[in-house]
């Protein structure tokens, strides 16, 4: 579906960095796809939650926002992680 939805940004309506980043957003999405739907990593190979699952990166190395919508975006990341390492556990 974010695939989807970003394919339907039209080219006339971004400026040059915005279609990089779309793109990006759906060459990323689609690697992800793979590796979920195609090669079932999360059932067969445990270290597929070590490289993205749990990587705060995109929080703190990507500006997508200020700084406290960041920040709070962190926190509710960071509350979740318990819950996702039982789930990868299971």
């Amino acid at each position: 579906q974010a695939i989807d939805r970003a394919k339907g940004f039209a080219d006339a309506d971004l400026t040059p960095q915005d279609r990089f980043e779309r793109d990006y957003l759906v060459q990323v999405a689609k690697g992800k796809l793979f590796w979920l739907e195609d090669a079932d990593q999360p059932h067969i190979n445990p270290a597929y939650y070590v490289g993205g699952g749990l990587d705060p990166n995109v929080y703190i190395a990507r500006p997508y926002a200020d700084a406290p919508t960041r920040m709070k975006a962190l926190i509710a990341f960071l509350q979740r992680v318990p819950d996702a390492t039982a789930n990868i556990r299971a």
